[in-house]
């Protein structure tokens, strides 16, 4: 399958790397949270096609999109000076515990 018909926020393999697709021509290593960019031409093999079999727990489509999220907002932070750096990390992080506790029932 090429990168292009892979849904935002789907869990894929590539070069030996899962990923999970963040953005049109992006996606979050899963581990590192690095986000890469990949060719359109790119054969990737979908994470249902390579996990069969595993008992390891998968994220949720909500989960991957807000993880790419917070690694997007995350790289943007380094762009800012410290002081404001430090402001947007802390918001952040209280965004997304906010989020998580809204689905923890």
């Amino acid at each position: 399958m090429k990168f292009p018909q892979l849904p935002i926020g789907s869990r894929f393999t590539w070069q030996g790397e899962r990923y999970c697709k963040s953005g049109p021509m992006t996606a979050t290593v899963e581990g590192s949270g690095a986000t890469r960019m990949v060719p359109r031409s790119a054969v990737i093999a979908p994470a249902d096609a390579t996990d069969a079999g595993s008992t390891e727990p998968r994220e949720t489509s909500v989960e991957a999109a807000l993880a790419a999220l917070a690694n997007r907002l995350e790289a943007y932070a380094d762009t800012l000076p410290a002081d404001a750096r430090a402001g947007l990390r802390a918001a952040l992080d209280e965004a997304v515990a906010a989020f998580r506790a809204t689905f923890a029932g």
